[in-house]
């Protein structure tokens, strides 16, 4: 499968401080988002162990914004 990616727009994220950088940390709806796929499609990467990763605070799933983006890298081919 090919990943396809678009950067999210400030409404799919919880909250937006009016920057036009991404923050450092995304909840799952906001990786799920950034990723352009489902939440159940995360959800279910994360329970097979091949999402990008993440870490728990404070019982919160968080990913951070560069393991978003190795993810991406990671799994993005080029189109022959």
């Amino acid at each position: 499968p090919v990943l396809v990616v678009r950067i999210a727009r400030s409404m799919d994220l919880e909250f937006d401080m009016g920057q036009n950088t991404p923050p450092a940390f995304f909840s799952e709806k906001e990786a799920a988002a950034y990723l352009c796929v489902s939440l159940s499609t995360i959800r279910r990467w994360r329970r097979a162990n091949r999402g990008p990763a993440l870490f728990r605070y404070g019982g919160v799933l968080r990913y951070p914004c560069e393991a978003l983006e190795k993810f991406v890298v990671e799994n993005t081919r080029n189109a022959a």
